[in-house]
């Protein structure tokens, strides 16, 4: 192992810890965590809630669908360069118990890794630039888009998360979401300034992820990265990169497959109802996040504890997903006028399909991240989600095609169901769960 023994990443300092009981676990730092998670949810995910309705009516939606494009071609580009180290890397440092060496380790081995993975989403790049229309006539969409990637993808959250202390790093980050969000109002006014809205987004992230770069070396030690380390790194991280990348064929690519298929206005449909069903995950996902770590660390020590929590967590986020998808289906007609405007009328009914992502991904996630991953089912978690994704590419054209966005909202929705129905049959069919 040489000098790189955190690539078992840190089995820790051999300290003995004293568990607590459940409750205990649940009244400390994963109850605090839960609502420092959810503000983290607020800027990523709410804030751009607060401009959308005049974005939307001030752009219109051929310009507010090129918007959603770029932001959506953005978000997968940031997924390649993050490459699943927000859960591989979460969970070893989580192991490390605050191992100063192994933490360093590993955090040079994510930077080096990540700097190679942008430069390959650079030419991935190439690619959607040809095949969609608004981004030829408007090249600077793709730039953008591509520095959103970059600030989104080195994002170092995962380092604060493992340590189960990312209160700091939430801030940082509702600052500059906020400041992007007051930037739009100010320098938006018509369809031929729509460019300044993934511009003003891409400068935001940019800035929070050097800030929290910049706090995260002054609690470890600044180690160079190596091509070697770095190559580790993504062979200890590629199972999860196959699931974030098989999540992305079926959730943040839609809008750009849509885009190669259909006018931008059709695109602005989908898009924009699939961000209202998305954005109500902020409201479960937190509880997985801030319930992962210790998951994680408990599976190896206690499982009758882990079994418990997870259980509990499990309840608590179903029945915050069956409630929101309700809500969502059935105040589709208000939500969709309020936010967006007479002019999106037909992204209603795209909005009652997707109501069904919302109860879908609460269990998936609960299934999967909470309890597969802590239990290191990443060979059989990869296969579920990697033919998820493969489902949507086959589903997706042919619907798309002949129902437009309301295909593509289906698509996305089987494609989810079948995830979650796939991770209980593993779970029931090893008994461990």
């Amino acid at each position: 192992m040489g000098p790189f023994r955190g690539f078992d990443w840190a089995k820790g300092n051999g300290n003995s810890v004293a568990l607590e009981g459940l409750t205990a676990r649940l009244g400390d730092r994963v109850v605090r965590n839960v609502v420092v998670l959810y503000g983290r949810e607020v800027a990523n995910r709410f804030l751009p809630f607060v401009a959308l309705p005049y974005l939307a009516r001030v752009l219109g939606p051929d310009a507010y669908g090129s918007v959603l494009m770029s932001q959506s071609l953005g978000v997968w580009l940031a997924i390649l360069v993050e490459y699943g180290f927000s859960l591989s890397a979460t969970r070893d440092i989580a192991a490390s118990e605050g191992d100063t060496k192994s933490e360093a380790d590993i955090i040079r081995a994510v930077l080096g890794a990540r700097t190679l993975l942008f430069a390959i989403a650079v030419i991935m790049a190439i690619p959607a630039w040809l095949a969609v229309s608004e981004f030829r006539t408007t090249p600077s969409l793709v730039t953008w888009a591509l520095l959103y990637a970059a600030g989104q993808g080195f994002d170092p959250f995962w380092y604060y998360q493992g340590k189960e202390f990312p209160g700091l790093a939430v801030t940082i980050q509702m600052s500059f979401r906020a400041l992007a969000t007051v930037g739009q109002f100010l320098a938006v006014r018509g369809p031929e300034d729509a460019v300044l809205v993934p511009a003003l987004n891409a400068l935001a992230v940019c800035a929070s992820t050097l800030l929290s770069h910049v706090w995260m070396y002054r609690s470890a030690p600044f180690l160079k990265p190596t091509y070697h380390l770095a190559r580790l790194a993504l062979r200890k991280g590629r199972p999860i990169f196959i699931f974030r990348g098989a999540v992305a064929l079926y959730t943040s690519i839609n809008p750009v497959l849509l885009g190669a298929f259909v006018p931008s206005s059709s695109v602005a449909m989908f898009a924009g109802a699939e961000k209202i069903a998305r954005g109500m995950l902020g409201l479960v996902n937190p509880m997985a996040q801030a319930v992962y770590p210790r998951l994680a660390a408990l599976a190896v020590r206690d499982m009758d504890h882990a079994r418990a929590l997870h259980r509990l967590s499990f309840a608590l986020t179903l029945g915050v997903g069956l409630a929101l998808g309700v809500f969502v289906a059935a105040g589709a007609p208000r939500i969709i006028v309020l936010l967006f405007g007479v002019e999106y009328v037909n992204a209603i009914p795209v909005l009652r399909i997707l109501s069904g992502l919302i109860p879908a991904v609460a269990i998936s996630n609960a299934l999967g991240i909470q309890w597969m991953l802590p239990l290191r089912l990443d060979r059989e978690f990869t296969a579920i989600i990697a033919s998820a994704g493969l489902l949507n590419l086959l589903l997706a054209p042919l619907l798309a095609v002949k129902f437009g966005p309301g295909g593509m909202a289906a698509a996305a929705v089987v494609a989810e169901a079948y995830v979650a129905l796939a991770m209980g049959v593993v779970l029931f069919a090893r008994r461990l769960w």
